[in-house]
């Protein structure tokens, strides 16, 4: 593990090795926004823009990943950040800035 925000977790789902990217925003394009999404498999894709279905919003991507691929947590706000990272079992993580 290395962080947040454009850092990478590694998280183990179901017996799976799987790559995860928290990101700051609500579309595709802030998804890639800093121009350093890369994986030489899947890369998959989650908004949580729901507080109160963080689980399920995170854990469809999570689901349909195979081992080393890339999930992309797309999160609005500081309140869905920290929900989804406990989703994932990080609940330490102090926020580091976007760099733009």
């Amino acid at each position: 593990m290395r962080g947040i925000t454009g850092d990478l977790i590694v998280s183990s789902f179901r017996r799976k090795t799987i790559n995860v990217i928290i990101r700051h925003g609500r579309t595709l394009n802030d998804a890639s926004a800093l121009g350093d999404i890369e994986s030489d498999l899947d890369i998959h894709l989650a908004l949580v823009d729901d507080i109160a279905a963080v689980t399920e919003l995170i854990t469809e991507p999570l689901t349909r990943a195979k081992s080393g691929d890339l999930v992309i947590v797309l999160c609005p706000d500081e309140e869905t950040r920290q929900a989804a990272l406990a989703v994932l079992g990080v609940h330490c993580l102090s926020r580091k800035p976007d760099v733009h």
